[in-house]
């Protein structure tokens, strides 16, 4: 009873510390800002169903234009008779990738070329173990506890997918580093030893892999020998950044401002910013959320340039910015009560589907949803609007293929 009594009393004086925190930034004084009529009516034109025409802002025009072709290799019939053609895009964190493979997948055309359509996402560090439980836990698979031998979980997919044209999409995020050191090698030797469970599938299946390794389509092929696996075919595909003009675009969308009211100074201080994002997409999302409640300020927007959180290093590439970059600098900006939240989602798997209506009630039983923030809703109502905040920031979060 001690131990619950201590509990309760401090996450009350967190509650009010947090209170604390937003009544000061609430009653701050007028002259520690310079705000003006033109940045107030910015704030009200995003509010509401404004902001719905950008809460999926990487599907921009290029990215679209780059679906249709790749749409068209997966589906059509001409090529030799294989049992699978593996079709692997690749490209840097946040340039697109997801987005794309999710687009193909839920394409019309894709539902209707292939029997079954299986989405798994897998750590880089996955063995061929757990890819298979994964894959066989998928939806359209339904298999919740995969065999132990060999034969038995042929048996059993033979019975799944026999004489189905399959379409199987690997989603590889970078994950935590393998205690075995596994390496980019290694997993997609993984992934072809995982197909050869699959040869009751009809010939003209597909594979779709997603990845961040340049050097993927070298590291198949050797794949495919050391496992004897050179029948199935291969097709590469990398997924650039955007320009700086789309970027510039993009960027402008996300923040929901008008181009014609931004000055030439303001322009070239954005661009710095994109710059600093790596004209990746989800980067320039990331940061557009903080300058949409900035408006057209140029101190403000020069303090986000200037941010030390674009000195964080992107650990697969090396180099500064990028999307951990904006992804903190989003987090840093955030008010408190919807930290608390955010870091909440952390605790759930990645591409763990959530289900809005237990986060909310989770969010409510641990004391979450801030009582100050309300303005008459009910706390579930409440809870409601900051899981969907929360939520877009999460699925960011995921996307950027860091755990």
């Amino acid at each position: 009873m001690r131990h619950f009594t201590t509990d309760r009393y401090i996450k009350q004086e967190i509650r009010n510390l947090l209170k604390d925190i937003c009544s000061v930034s609430k009653n701050r004084p007028l002259t520690l800002t310079s705000r003006n009529m033109g940045d107030d009516q910015h704030d009200r034109s995003c509010d509401g169903q404004e902001l719905m025409r950008h809460d999926n802002l990487v599907e921009t025009e290029k990215i679209e234009m780059r679906i249709l072709p790749l749409v068209d290799k997966l589906t059509e019939h001409h090529e030799p008779s294989r049992q699978f053609i593996i079709f692997a895009i690749y490209g840097l964190g946040g340039v697109g990738k997801t987005t794309i493979a999710r687009k193909i997948f839920d394409d019309q055309r894709t539902q209707s070329a292939f029997s079954t359509r299986v989405w798994v996402s897998i750590s880089k560090g996955s063995s061929v173990a757990q890819i298979l439980q994964a894959t066989c836990a998928a939806p359209s698979i339904g298999v919740l506890e995969v065999p132990k031998t060999k034969n038995k979980l042929q048996m059993l997919l033979a019975d799944k997918i026999g004489g189905r044209r399959i379409f199987l999409v690997f989603n590889i995020y970078n994950g935590v580093p393998s205690k075995q050191g596994i390496g980019n090698a290694e997993i997609f030797g993984n992934l072809i030893e995982v197909l050869k469970f699959f040869h009751a599938a009809a010939e003209g299946s597909r594979v779709l892999i997603t990845t961040s390794d340049e050097n993927v389509g070298n590291e198949i092929k050797s794949a495919q020998i050391q496992k004897g696996a050179e029948g199935y075919g291969l097709q590469t595909d990398r997924i650039w950044q955007l320009t700086v003009e789309d970027s510039w675009m993009l960027l402008l969308r996300a923040a929901c401002l008008e181009q014609a009211k931004i000055t030439t100074e303001l322009k070239q201080i954005g661009i710095g910013i994109l710059q600093k994002c790596n004209c990746l997409p989800l980067a320039i999302e990331a940061v557009g959320g903080v300058l949409r409640q900035k408006g057209y300020r140029q101190k403000e927007w020069e303090g986000i340039r200037d941010s030390r959180a674009f000195s964080l290093k992107d650990p697969t590439t090396g180099t500064e910015g990028g999307v951990r970059s904006s992804i903190y600098l989003s987090y840093q900006y955030a008010p408190p009560h919807l930290k608390q939240c955010f870091l909440y989602l952390s605790l759930f798997p990645v591409d763990f589907e959530i289900e809005q209506h237990l986060v909310t009630q989770l969010w409510i039983s641990e004391g979450l949803i801030d009582i100050g923030t309300r303005h008459g809703h009910s706390l579930e109502e409440t809870a409601d609007e900051q899981s969907s905040v929360s939520q877009q920031e999460s699925n960011k979060h995921n996307n950027s293929e860091e755990t």
